[in-house]
């Protein structure tokens, strides 16, 4: 029970004090490695005015700390400590509530925090926290501590740097202490500041900020690819295509809403034009017809507008189709398979949607062993009886094998595991689905409030949990689980996404409780969740 609660109030600190705020920005980036593939930024002022939350303000939770108090001993001090660090998080000698950024790379995970006092933060890990003396180094104006293999933690007067080093990257102990107190020195030159899009990213930031670096991730391939030339060619014409592009995420809590956007950024205007000719050869606006099929909200679905014969040629040009075997081609060609002429062929919206999952099968302990979705592929095409006769000969020339039957003109039915599946071309959309409802619905003609969210752009995607709910409590056996699964399950509501140039898009979760702002209801419910725990133990 004792560990459980601990665990409870750790991941209350973790909501709390993951950090970040606007002052110093510059002194903490210039120790993040410029071959970063991801940086993480938390504005954990912003999020702290936004929650209205003081986890001491639960009285379960104040009751328990008092308690482990009283109990004295290691255990009652280290509640002592974790409740003064909740009080006065910058008490230890680290600034918990301004600026702080994680970051990962090649070699590891490294998380960057202002530093407010470092004689106060040396005293509180020799004295409180009773790390020996001996175990703290001192070099160049920096200290730095190796607590077990492949962690270290080094200072200075400005920052702290708590480094973790991925188990498959090279390196002994003392050259990744080295590392560690070179990023402590680098300078802007030498570190992801000198990218300009890191900065313009810094310019957009929000309540949670995600920069992803497509090149910094691509050069980690670069081994792995010069071992297999089969990919040489496809390799090369993604990591050029990779090269100069970064791309942002943000999310900020609204009220009634959890509000999304990502934007691409470019570090030059070549690199832009390179990638938005590239989105221009095989992307269009959607038409939408295909989302005012569906009649309820479904739990994923994901629409956007291809121009087949753009799409066909950049898998020549950038040598997929080179990754496809002889044998195979020929097996292919001999089933009467035309890729060429299958891909240029479409040519408008392509929508993929799961309408909700399908139980199949329980096992010993009453629980669903397989989960099958109940889902609709549509494919916009140029000429769909070209498509559809190319593929009546298939089926024919397959004879039994296939296992599928004409059902009338222009439609087939196919048993896959007990699940039929309905083919089809209406008018020149092919669908494949196992929605039986699905074949009315395609009738539809009214624009649905999704349908119109989705004009003039390129891709969107929306859904909702609703579908899996009643599942999802089912296999809730505990009443207190259920309770709060049920709770939380009904605070998220419809969500969606939209891009209007396939780089840049905003998005949004709906919260169904619109009393305050989004965050400070997860962290009320947050709240409850905890005391509702504490009671059951």
């Amino acid at each position: 029970m004792k560990q459980s609660s601990l665990l409870l109030i750790l991941a209350v600190l973790v909501i709390n004090f993951a950090s970040c705020k606007d002052k110093k920005t510059d002194q903490l980036t210039s120790s993040i490695p410029a071959t970063a593939i991801n940086v993480i930024h938390y504005n954990t002022k912003a999020l702290i005015q936004k929650a209205h939350y003081n986890p001491l303000d639960n009285k379960m939770l104040k009751k328990f700390l008092d308690e482990q108090k009283n109990r004295g001993g290691k255990d009652g001090e280290m509640m002592g400590h974790i409740e003064t660090l909740i009080k006065k998080p910058n008490s230890f000698g680290i600034d918990l509530i301004d600026d702080s950024f994680l970051y990962i790379d090649k070699s590891g995970t490294g998380i960057l925090w202002k530093v407010n006092d470092a004689k106060k933060l040396r005293r509180t890990l020799t004295e409180t926290f009773e790390i020996p003396e001996e175990m703290l180094e001192e070099k160049d104006g920096i200290t730095i501590m190796e607590p077990s293999w492949g962690i270290v933690v080094a200072w200075t007067k400005e920052k702290l740097l708590f480094f973790n080093q991925t188990r498959s990257f090279s390196g002994g102990s003392g050259n990744l202490k080295e590392q560690v107190i070179k990023q402590l020195k680098q300078g802007a030159e030498e570190s992801i500041q000198a990218n300009k899009s890191f900065q313009a990213f810094l310019d957009n930031k929000k309540d949670i900020s995600i920069f992803y670096s497509y090149e910094n991730a691509m050069n980690l391939w670069d081994v792995m690819a010069l071992q297999m030339p089969v990919i040489q060619d496809f390799y090369s014409s993604i990591k050029e295509l990779a090269d100069g592009i970064n791309y942002g995420f943000f999310v900020s809590f609204e009220k009634g809403e959890v509000a999304t956007d990502c934007k691409i950024y470019y570090k030059s205007d070549e690199d832009k034009e390179k990638y938005m000719k590239l989105m221009d050869q095989y992307s269009q606006d959607l038409k939408v017809n295909q989302l005012r099929y569906f009649k309820e909200t479904p739990l994923f679905v994901l629409s956007t507008g291809l121009k087949g014969s753009g799409l066909f040629q950049y898998y020549k040009e950038s040598g997929l189709f080179n990754l496809i075997d002889e044998e195979t081609k020929e097996k292919l060609s001999q089933a009467g398979v035309d890729l060429e002429a299958i891909i240029s062929n479409i040519e408008g919206d392509v929508t993929f949607a799961i309408h909700k999952m399908i139980p199949q099968g329980k096992n010993a302990y009453g629980r669903f062993d397989k989960m099958m979705p109940e889902a609709t592929l549509l494919v916009d095409l140029k000429d769909g009886k070209q498509l559809w006769n190319t593929f009546t000969e298939i089926v024919e020339k397959a004879g039994d094998d296939l296992n599928i039957q004409n059902t009338g003109s222009d439609a087939y039915l196919m048993t896959v595991e007990d699940m039929v599946f309905y083919l089809g071309l209406s008018d020149n959309t092919l669908y494949i689905t196992n929605r039986e409802a699905m074949l009315n619905d395609m009738s539809n003609t009214q624009m649905n409030e999704f349908a119109s969210l989705a004009k003039g752009k390129k891709v969107f995607m929306y859904g909702s949990l609703d579908p899996i709910k009643p599942m999802l409590l089912k296999e809730a056996k505990d009443p207190i689980a259920k309770q709060l699964a049920e709770k939380w399950l009904n605070l998220l509501g419809d969500y969606s996404f939209a891009a209007k140039n396939v780089s840049d898009g905003e998005g949004k979760l709906i919260i169904t409780d619109k009393s305050d702002n989004s965050l400070a209801v997860f962290c009320k419910l947050i709240d409850e969740s905890i005391t509702l725990s504490m009671e059951g133990m």
